[in-house]
């Protein structure tokens, strides 16, 4: 008979022989993780005895259900051939393992098969109802499932957890550490990877976003991935947005994430120019969310974000609306539990003010017409206390009034819809706006260039282009404004 240290002995060869005939893959696992992850006890104990002694690791339990050389064989030689196929692909340990329950604990593999969903969904802890009384419910289908099995069931059930870390009584995982484990199932299906065995059909391999990442960041200008530097990548390949996300703390530091935003920036706003935006461009939301876990100093983050945010002002309001909104926190806790800092606020409604006031041009080139609320946004949302503001005070406002009024009356078309959401009060009523005109803050606005607002308003233009909402509402305005310019000629003749 094989001894269970031997047995450990044979897989640690085993998997170092692996790794290195594919010794150019890279692995987003450190060296020492990788090979700890798996057989790591204590390598004084000298007896089988003591091994036994020594607690519930993996590598006993693997050990356990590896009965014979002939099964320790059959098992390597299956993983050797999905090996060939996958290597770089998968993680190596949980490739072993599965395949050491499907040879050595089928029943147990059989499961899996059946249930890895439900499995896997139990990692959402306080999203899903009843968790506690969804894994009692697959317990039991377990209990079920290998009431009458011969092999070590306590160790299946623990490399079962291995893979999947929620089937664990502590419910814990390790997330952060296995990127390419089976418990993953998005953006790749590592379980049904495993099993497919083939790469055929894989649209974006492992390894050619972790050696663009490399490529990238020892040389940024680099034809990292598919001849594209990687944020152009970013912006022409939607499918290796979430890959690259995936990968990307790997190599990448707070500064680097920083530095790759920043070039997807600088191609958005040079590609889209006005109509610039997030809602195009999946790999913005990626590298925020990012962003906001590999983070950097609050007060470097801050400088960084303002320059973004005054280069987007000179081609498009609504980008720098949209950095500001996303890119304001500099990391998860600030995010969910802090007001942003006054002081960039301040910064950039400044910055906005000098560059605009009395400059009607730069306004207007700046304005993308499918984006009405971009001014309205930028002044009174952003104002609001939880978005980094004083709150909303007209009389900080009314050099944008200005420039917001002397633009209109050389774009009309372009800057009513803007100006209208300065009048309107939107009550929302069952299936229906019940629009209302607030005059007094209007006045206090545009103070006395109110009847400039009337008449410009006033003037017919095609708004088709826009969502019925907000044609309804201009709509509204129009006639309130010709009502009352109506109403104020007759008292003044």
């Amino acid at each position: 008979m094989i001894s269970s240290i031997e047995k450990i002995d044979v897989i640690e060869a085993f998997r170092d022989m692996c790794t290195k005939k594919y010794s150019k893959d890279i692995y987003p696992l450190s060296s020492e993780n990788k090979d700890d992850r798996l057989t790591t006890f204590n390598r004084n104990i000298i007896s089988d005895f003591l091994f036994y002694e020594f607690g519930d690791t993996p590598a006993k339990q693997v050990s356990s259900l590896m009965k014979t050389p002939r099964l320790l064989k059959m098992t390597l030689r299956k993983t050797l051939r999905a090996w060939k196929a996958l290597h770089g692909e998968i993680d190596f340990n949980d490739l072993i393992v599965t395949n050491v329950l499907r040879y050595g604990a089928p029943e147990a593999f059989e499961f899996i098969l059946e249930h890895f969903r439900e499995i896997r969904q139990l990692e959402r802890d306080g999203v899903v109802k009843n968790r506690d009384q969804r894994k009692k419910d697959l317990k039991s289908k377990w209990d079920n499932a290998l009431s009458n099995v011969t092999w070590d069931k306590s160790a299946s059930e623990n490399l079962v957890s291995f893979l999947f870390p929620s089937w664990s009584e502590s419910g814990g995982s390790n997330r952060e550490a296995v990127v390419q484990g089976v418990r993953i199932a998005e953006p790749t299906d590592y379980w049904q990877r495993l099993n497919i065995e083939d790469l055929s059909n894989v649209e974006v391999l492992d390894q050619e976003i972790l050696s663009a990442l490399k490529k990238w960041k020892s040389n940024q200008s680099d034809t990292s991935y598919r001849n594209n530097t990687l944020p152009w990548s970013l912006i022409n390949n939607k499918s290796c947005v979430a890959k690259i996300a995936q990968f990307a703390h790997v190599f990448l530091d707070g500064y680097n994430i920083r530095d790759l935003s920043q070039s997807l920036f600088g191609i958005i706003l040079e590609k889209d120019a006005q109509a610039a935006s997030e809602k195009n461009h999946e790999a913005f939301a990626a590298l925020w969310r990012l962003s906001l876990s590999i983070t950097i100093d609050q007060k470097e983050h801050e400088g960084w974000i303002l320059k973004e945010i005054k280069k987007a002002f000179c081609i498009s309001i609504q980008f720098a609306n949209d950095l500001y909104y996303y890119w304001k926190h500099h990391n998860q806790e600030s995010a969910k539990s802090s007001r942003p800092p006054k002081d960039l606020r301040d910064n950039i409604v400044q910055y906005a003010k000098d560059r605009f006031s009395g400059n009607t041009k730069e306004l207007i080139k700046i304005l993308d017409p499918n984006h009405v609320y971009s001014l309205y946004h930028f002044s009174f949302f952003f104002s609001s206390e939880e978005e980094g503001g004083r709150g909303f005070i007209p009389n900080d406002w009314i050099w944008l009034a200005n420039v917001m009024i002397d633009a209109a009356e050389q774009n009309p078309k372009l800057l009513v819809p803007q100006i209208v959401n300065f009048l309107m009060r939107n009550d929302r009523v069952v299936g229906e706006h019940n629009h209302q005109v607030e005059t007094k803050f209007a006045n206090s606005l545009f103070q006395d260039r109110f009847a400039e607002v009337m008449n410009i308003i006033s003037i017919e233009s095609d708004y088709t282009h826009l969502e019925k909402s907000d044609q309804d509402r201009i709509s509204f305005a129009k006639n309130y404004a010709k009502n009352w310019m109506h109403e104020n000629n007759e008292q003044e003749n």
